[in-house]
């Protein structure tokens, strides 16, 4: 891509200077930051993350700019938008190019397209932490991603507009050909369509071109080209109301039913006025605002992923939050307006914690090491906020008293809880406490079936296609494996579907010859293992998705004098799983961030408890939440080499 010549830079700055200009106007300073204390003042002194974007006269973004400020309100930061106004690759290089020179604290950059990937790495080189807003580039080093899952969203425009034609017609489908997020999109639509609705056929797909007058010349073509089309899927925002305008020039009003994309003024009058059946939106007010969050617990570092994250190539950072994708609808849309004043932040309002403000997170088998970064990580988060933590649940595995133990918070009207969700017999008591009032966030183990507001920890699927992965490298992608796991256990489930799906995808010469169930018991995992080795004598690899199923792997290999033999891929990072990795009785071992996530939790509810953040005028009429649904707090891999560095004291 050829750099612009130095005219076009500095028209591309003047351009800056107008995107800035409206963000720091009208009346934002009424609201009182929340970073009172001289020791937070003095923290925040020269912290500064500006916002790098593109297209940025579309209406789509003003959200983004209004997040950015409410973060610069709550926690006292210097912010700045960046970018220009057009679709314009090179500049917005140029932009996170300078910023780069300027040495902040932190960069957010909506990645529209991977040609932003080699700016992005410069940055991290540098040694600023990137954080993706919207758009996402994985071929960048970036450490967070935080937007809407894209794969769901193309889905959820693609069942929207499904339900609304009785799953049966033709339809067009309309994004910007090229652009990571716009083509993930279209994936999730075609995908939701092949798998789900077979009596609908998309009989074209049209480029947008980001600009409402043209994308309505390409619909009509598109229309004029498929008389029989009777639903229009649209996942650029200028495509909503371009279809709106095309089907209304057609005469075909009432005939073509369209989704639309985000939430902008006008598109929620074309679905107000039935223009629109519905349109699909994220919650991007939300980006920037928990980017923040977790740049503030960056710079306080409170938490860490090991004694020295650094050398042990890991970053106390979640790798993605999905902030949430949902339909909007005729009787919903009023309340996604825009205010007359968009940069007026005179509605943001800051409230005190309560005294005694208490948060619960409670689990269960906390006698497992693996448990001890959760205590880690919530204490910390509550000795930074200032609040009361309790840490409780049985130490075996017992559903029931777990259950009972919810129960029992409930009556004491906690501020929030977590709640570690083995299995969805809890989805009752999850619920209780969602029905009086009490936000839930589920960690390290979900149960998606309760009302639960948001579920932070590892991408389980991921999670078993990694483990699956360094299994097939440790034995030249062939041979018998042997895969462990808790059966019946929610996120283990997961786990193991992942584990095989990677293998069957990918690795046609490797076999599970046997999967065994865990009992969450060294000793009783070992015995099993055994058992299993000693019916398939052949394995070459055991793959475990268990913290239990290393250290009985290694146990079981030893016993049977079959080191060296049989390959051993561990899960978590206790010091007796580290301890066997460092020797050579385990390759390695997969893990996720655990002390992330009730670190995460807990400050995600505390600014969902007092700030006036919302994700609409009325969420609660609205049927939204500002909560994300879900945040990854991340896998890796700990080697040989590394696993030194993650021993608990």
């Amino acid at each position: 891509m050829k750099r612009k010549k130095l005219s076009t830079l500095l028209l591309v700055l003047v351009a800056l200077v107008m995107v800035v200009s409206p963000l720091v106007a009208g009346g934002g300073k009424e609201a009182s930051p929340s970073i009172s204390s001289e020791a937070d003042k003095e923290l925040y002194k020269n912290v500064s993350y500006p916002w790098i974007g593109a297209v940025l006269e579309l209406p789509y973004f003003i959200p983004h700019q209004r997040g950015l400020k409410y973060a610069e309100l709550y926690y006292g930061a210097d912010t700045s938008v960046l970018g220009p106004s057009s679709y314009d690759m090179s500049a917005q290089e140029m932009a996170i190019t300078q910023q780069i020179s300027q040495k902040p604290t932190a960069m957010f950059i909506s990645a529209f397209e991977d040609t932003l990937a080699p700016s992005i790495n410069e940055a991290v080189d540098a040694g600023i932490p990137v954080f993706t807003i919207d758009m996402d580039t994985t071929d960048s080093k970036r450490q967070t991603f935080i937007g809407g899952s894209t794969i769901d969203y193309g889905r959820t425009s693609a069942r929207t507009l499904a339900e609304g034609l009785n799953g049966r017609g033709e339809v067009l489908l309309i994004y910007k050909m090229g652009q990571n997020s716009q083509e993930q999109r279209a994936a999730g639509f075609r995908m939701e369509m092949e798998e789900n609705y077979p009596g609908i056929t998309i009989v074209q797909e049209v480029n947008s071109e980001t600009d409402t007058s043209k994308d309505a010349d390409m619909l009509k073509a598109a229309l004029q080209a498929n008389p029989k089309v009777t639903g229009v899927g649209c996942m650029v925002a200028s495509g909503a109301v371009g279809a709106a305008t095309a089907v209304r020039e057609l005469g075909r009003s009432g005939e073509v039913l369209i989704i639309g994309d985000d939430k902008d003024n006008a598109t929620l009058k074309l679905v107000e006025s039935g223009e629109l059946y519905a349109t699909i939106a994220i919650n991007t007010i939300s980006e920037n605002w928990y980017a923040a969050m977790l740049v503030d617990g960056l710079i306080r570092g409170n938490v860490s992923i090991s004694a020295d994250d650094k050398a042990a190539g890991v970053t106390p950072l979640p790798s993605f939050v999905d902030i949430g994708t949902f339909p909007i609808y005729k009787d919903t849309a009023k309340y996604f307006y825009l205010p007359d004043n968009p940069f007026d932040m005179s509605n943001f309002k800051v409230t005190p914690k309560e005294k005694d403000e208490t948060y619960y997170l409670i689990g269960a088998v906390l006698e497992l090491p693996y448990f001890i970064d959760h205590r880690i990580g919530f204490e910390a988060a509550g000795k930074e906020l200032g609040v009361t933590t309790r840490f409780i649940g049985p130490s075996n595995y017992d559903m029931q008293s777990q259950m009972t133990m919810i129960e029992q918070a409930i009556t004491q009207k906690p501020a929030g809880l977590l709640v570690m969700a083995f299995e969805d017999t809890l989805a009752p008591a999850i619920d209780k406490a969602v029905e009086a009032g009490i936000p839930v966030v589920t960690i390290d183990m979900d149960s998606s079936v309760s009302k639960r507001q948001t579920f932070i920890g590892g991408d389980t699927v991921e999670y078993g296609r990694i483990s699956a992965r360094t299994v097939a490298e440790s034995i030249d992608n062939r041979g018998e494996v042997l895969l462990i796991y808790k059966m019946g256990q929610n996120s283990q489930e997961q786990r193991a579907l992942g584990f095989r799906m990677e293998i069957e995808e990918n690795y046609p010469g490797i076999t599970i010859v046997q999967e065994v169930a865990s009992e969450t018991d060294t000793s009783r995992d070992a015995d099993a293992l055994k058992a299993a080795l000693q019916a398939n004598p052949d394995v070459d690899a055991i793959g475990s998705l268990v913290a239990s199923g290393g250290v009985g792997a290694a146990t079981a290999v030893r016993e049977l004098g079959m080191q060296g033999k049989v390959k051993i891929i561990g899960d978590g990072k206790d010091n007796a799983t580290l301890k066997l990795v460092e020797d050579g009785e385990l390759e390695s071992t997969i893990t996720i961030k655990t002390v992330l996530e009730p670190y995460i939790g807990l400050k995600l509810l505390y600014l969902y408890n007092h700030t006036t953040v919302a994700a609409s005028t009325d969420d609660q009429a609205a049927g939204v939440t500002i909560l994300p649904p879900f945040i990854d707090v991340g896998t890796f891999v700990i080697n040989q080499d590394s696993a030194k560095y993650f021993y608990q004291e």
